[in-house]
């Protein structure tokens, strides 16, 4: 039974080939180009149902004071999909100190 590896990188060549690596051929690119544009889309269907099922989790329910949150969808033609990330909060400890200082 073939590793996960091996299955990665038949997927790579076979299904997301970078184009400078596609044999020659209008109707070759053309059928090359309609393919790729269909894993994309679907690539971007699979992440934002991804999205959805991980939105309770993205931002944890104890975190105060949230003050930017990014998410970025990267799809390289080499690599899995990417969901990256982030979460900018306050300092609430300087927050309340300073807040206290006020009053």
């Amino acid at each position: 039974m073939p590793d996960i590896a091996s299955k990665v990188n038949v997927l790579r060549l076979e299904e997301t080939a970078p184009f400078h690596q596609l044999p020659k051929g209008e109707k070759h690119m053309e059928t090359s180009n309609k393919r790729y544009r269909e894993k994309l889309v679907q690539q971007i269907k699979d992440a934002g149902e991804e999205l959805i099922k991980r939105s309770d989790t993205l931002v944890h329910p104890d975190l105060e004071l949230i003050t930017d949150f990014d998410i970025t969808l990267s799809f390289s033609q080499d690599c899995f999909p990417e969901i990256t990330f982030s979460t900018s909060v306050v300092n609430k400890t300087a927050c309340d100190r300073l807040c206290k200082k006020e009053v």
